[in-house]
């Protein structure tokens, strides 16, 4: 019996006559507990402040291992050792609790290690395929794949026929992929296939505004000058050649821009009306005369020219059509001397 091995505690409790338990310590029958000190808050439900404050006490200094069964006659004793603690305002339920170690973790097998392909593999054909394609060198491309594409890119090309083609334009260029194997008397079997976005940034020769173009603004000599600047390979920076005299199209060019095509337009060479110098090529020779611009063109434009001589006031005038070489000047090839400026065609 608890009574005669504790004669302390119970005369404590006995003392305490009808007075209401202010804390209640329940033993729980078991508890699964990692390797360690065992608190009596580990394996009892404790309600109330004076039981509460009991949570930390170290009841099994020995370490939790399977199968260890701590008693409530073990537990008093630790209790009965600890200063301050009023047993008139406790009331304890249970026997004893049966410790256990928290089941194994299961072994998760090892992830499987990537096998590196021997030789080369369709990621690294991929690189001058494209520089063949876009015609540039392959040290001016930046290429970025998708991890999606792994398995084709990883594919070995050794002993392989590898089909490659554009299937698109987009900002990440889409390419059709076919690999074949010879399978020997069966012949070539296709093995993988599939399609691939690739982004493709080209370093490229551009000119670049020095300052701020505005819409309408003529480009100078002076306000353009050259860089090298990435830009993917869907852009079309304009030609170095054709953006002096040219002028800003529409919004702006600010200052380290790229000039693309679509930024520029050519500036009115020639306006309607103008007398210009045509050059008329007929066989190996040149005849040069004066003609009147009956519209207004740009360089290579083909427009409508008339005699000098014409009268504006004539409706029924002879017309003719030459290229817009430079302000001031037109070429016209002569394959049939009827069609000649001064021949002409009636309108």
């Amino acid at each position: 019996m608890l009574t005669n091995r504790f004669p302390g505690i119970f005369a404590i409790i006995a003392s305490a006559g009808v007075a209401l338990a202010d804390g209640t310590v329940t033993l729980r029958s078991a508890a699964t507990l990692p390797a360690g000190e065992v608190h009596l808050a580990d394996i009892a439900d404790l309600k109330g402040p004076e039981a509460l404050a009991l949570g930390d006490i170290v009841v099994s200094s020995g370490g939790s291992r399977t199968g260890t069964r701590i008693t409530l006659e073990e537990i008093t004793k630790v209790l009965d050792h600890r200063p301050n603690i009023n047993f008139g305002k406790l009331t304890f339920h249970g026997s004893a609790c049966v410790v256990s170690l928290p089941a194994p973790k299961p072994v998760e097998p090892p992830a499987p290690v990537a096998v590196v392909p021997k030789g080369p593999v369709v990621r690294d054909m991929i690189s001058r395929r494209i520089a063949d394609l876009l015609g540039v060198e392959a040290r001016r491309l930046r290429l970025k794949f998708e991890d999606t594409d792994n398995k084709l890119l990883d594919q070995p090309t050794t002993g392989r026929v590898v089909e490659l083609k554009p299937v698109g334009a987009a900002d990440r260029m889409p390419l059709q992929l076919s690999i074949y194997e010879d399978r020997g008397e069966l012949g070539h079997t296709l093995i993988a296939s599939g399609t691939i976005r690739v982004g493709v940034d080209v370093l490229r020769d551009v000119s670049v505004a020095r300052g701020l173009l505005k819409k309408g603004e003529s480009i100078t000599a002076d306000s353009i000058g050259t860089d090298q600047q990435w830009l993917g390979f869907a852009m079309k920076p304009a030609a170095a050649d054709v953006v002096v005299g040219s002028i800003v199209r529409a919004g702006k060019l600010n200052p380290g821009q790229a000039v693309m095509e679509a930024d520029i337009e050519q500036a009115i060479a020639i306006k309607r009306g103008q007398l210009v110098t045509v050059h008329v090529i007929t066989g190996t020779f040149v005849i040069k005369s004066q003609a009147r611009a009956l519209e207004a063109g740009r360089i290579g434009d083909v427009i409508k020219f008339t005699s000098a001589s014409a009268s504006k006031d004539k409706k029924d005038i002879r017309t003719f059509d030459a290229r817009i070489e430079s302000s001031g000047r037109a070429i016209m090839t002569l394959s049939n001397p009827t069609t000649s400026p001064h021949a002409g065609t009636t309108n």
